[in-house]
């Protein structure tokens, strides 16, 4: 493919594209679908293809669970740990650029979770805060590509619920641990905040081990 051809111009058709590499037309379909699947070409009536731009956020969201699926018990485990790695390498710039709004509402969030968790106990109200509250590290980051990744905590926080025995029981540490993340990105400090997420995170993969 023409990699100094901008997103709109023109591509090719299928028939071209059979002459052009010598193909068979089934095989020139399922390669222009394939693409199309992707996100780098487009179809567009009595065009052809065009060149389009992939959509990293969609991507993830069309593959992941797939991709947690095809993975059986093994799951669980292979999210907690990609999760593990994308919001400690995310903490930093989290720190840097969240907005005073930004801080606000992970605080108004982490009192929310200790509200529900205090009066009902880890209940899907009780999941949906702590989600909340680590999708918005990543939004946080200020880089659309990270914060697009929240596709992979909503699949994390699935799976986990349905494999994890010990996910409704309250960990005595969760509540303070997201207030003080909370206060520490507010009061930009960076090392504090990743050792108190590290922290959250290395109990979170604890009570996974055996799932």
């Amino acid at each position: 493919m023409d990699s100094n051809l901008a997103k709109g111009e023109v591509f090719m058709t299928v028939d071209q594209i059979v002459v052009e590499y010598g193909v068979s037309r089934t095989i020139a379909r399922e390669a222009s679908s394939q693409l199309q699947a992707l996100g780098l070409l487009k179809g567009r009536q009595r065009v052809g293809l065009v060149m389009h731009r992939p959509d990293a956020q969609d991507l993830m969201k069309n593959w992941l669970p797939l991709y947690a699926r095809s993975l059986g018990g093994e799951s669980v485990q292979a999210l907690a740990q990609l999760r593990y790695a994308l919001e400690l390498g995310t903490i930093g710039l989290a720190v840097a650029n969240a907005t005073e709004d930004q801080t606000s509402r992970l605080k108004e969030i982490a009192a929310r979770f200790e509200a529900v968790t205090s009066a009902q106990g880890q209940t899907e109200e009780a999941d949906s805060a702590e989600l909340e509250f680590h999708c918005l590290i990543l939004e946080m980051s200020g880089n659309p590509l990270i914060s697009g990744m929240h596709a992979v905590l909503s699949d994390y926080f699935h799976v986990a619920v349905q494999k994890n025995p010990n996910w409704r029981k309250v960990s005595p540490d969760a509540v303070w641990e997201h207030k003080a993340i909370a206060k520490a990105i507010a009061a930009r400090d960076v090392e504090l905040a990743r050792n108190l997420l590290r922290h959250h995170l290395d109990n979170s993969l604890s009570e996974l081990k055996g799932c």
